[in-house]
């Protein structure tokens, strides 16, 4: 006998409508294949700007009573991980899964085992056409059969995903709201003083390419594994031989942790809008640091340091004024790059721009986890506030 076909699915007839039968596991009741779902979907309290995420349709039991009681405003994504499960409900004749898909143009059916490629369409990062994120509120998962099983880790784990992807969205939101005026306001500063600079104060990017040419592009946050780096390799980074061959990058709120080593960085990135930032700077007036600044940040900064700036733009907003600008950055040398969310993360999508395809790149301080009560290394601002 073929191996291939007892582990294949396979309908099952029972009284009252099919089951499927797969890997020896009814996926349905024996006795009544569809009851359970209905009463499911019968009992939910649905809102509003809903994604309703359907693990493991199947059969597609179910799924039209779902979408006679939807809301405004939902859309009903339904996820198979398991390819042969997935094949099936798409070509067995007692499937309801294609007429579904053909009725309704809030719903689509995708097999996928990546955690990634989900959370990807539903950010809008994929290729497949799907609602902006911003349509939804909240996420709702329903088990439709026994199929879930099977992949039960990559369920659970998708659902938090997707819960995060959308609570992450609104936070986002959120921010905009309150600091969206500081942005605007930063923005069009940052443009003024640009339209007064020179060959003294502004720095290209083919510029940094030439002085970090030959060199390894080393990229320092502030997280706490900065101080094993800076601990276990000073006297090396100290060494002026050794520190030629390097180009380093580092994010403004480490310069305080550098200083207390006596390392100046090659470039220094800026991302903060806000004054707190200013602490960080507090002893390199005047420095003439190479400056790497948003055009959202703090425009008093490049002025302190009496530095050589280099200019990018993160895409903050769709406004009509922002969406003209960024049509016109590239004939005026200002990268524009997706916000990104950590300075850290800038200072890597900068040393990326900058580096040619022989350059290796290194980072460190780049921590996204952390132990109780300390966030950052020794010395950085935000370490200093928490001993105070």
């Amino acid at each position: 006998m073929d191996n291939n076909n007892v582990i294949k699915p396979c309908l099952v007839e029972t009284r009252r409508g099919f089951s499927v039968l797969y890997k020896d596991k009814p996926l349905y009741s024996k006795y009544a294949p569809a009851d359970q779902i209905k009463k499911i979907i019968s009992s939910l309290q649905i809102l509003p700007n809903t994604l309703i995420l359907c693990y493991s349709p199947l059969l597609g039991y179910g799924l039209e009573d779902l979408f006679e009681k939807l809301p405004e405003n939902c859309f009903v994504l339904a996820l198979e991980a398991d390819k042969n499960l997935f094949d099936f409900s798409m070509t067995c004749k007692e499937s309801l899964l294609s007429k579904i898909q053909n009725s309704h143009n809030n719903f689509v059916y995708y097999n996928s085992q990546s955690t990634l490629e989900i959370t990807k369409l539903i950010n809008n990062l994929g290729s497949t056409n799907f609602p902006k994120i911003g349509n939804f509120k909240r996420a709702l998962p329903i088990e439709f059969s026994a199929g879930t099983q099977f992949s039960s880790d990559f369920y659970t784990s998708l659902t938090s995903l997707v819960d995060e992807s959308i609570s992450q969205f609104w936070r986002n939101r959120t921010t905009l709201i309150k600091l969206g005026r500081l942005f605007a306001g930063n923005f069009f500063k940052n443009l003024q003083d640009i339209s007064n600079f020179d060959e003294k104060t502004y720095i290209s990017l083919e510029d940094l390419q030439k002085k970090s040419w030959g060199k390894t592009l080393l990229v320092l946050g502030t997280g706490i594994s900065l101080e094993d780096l800076l601990e276990n390799t000073k006297n090396y980074l100290t060494e002026k031989t050794f520190r030629n061959k390097l180009f380093i990058i580092a994010v403004d709120a480490s310069l305080p942790v550098l200083g207390k080593y006596n390392i100046m960085p090659d470039l220094v990135v800026g991302v903060e809008g806000q004054a707190a930032i200013d602490k960080a700077y507090i002893g390199f007036k005047n420095s003439k640091i190479n400056f790497s600044q948003d055009l959202l940040s703090r425009p008093g900064i490049k002025r302190s340091l009496k530095s050589k700036n280099f200019f990018f733009l993160s895409r903050y907003t769709e406004e009509s004024f922002f969406s003209d600008f960024v049509q016109l950055s590239e004939k005026i040398g200002i990268p524009v790059i997706e916000p990104l969310g950590s300075v850290g993360l800038v200072a890597i999508e900068l040393a990326l721009m900058i580096r040619n395809p022989e350059t290796k790149i290194y980072f460190s301080g780049l921590d996204f986890s952390y132990i109780p009560g300390k966030t950052h290394s020794k010395g950085a601002p935000i370490h200093a506030n928490l001993l105070l």
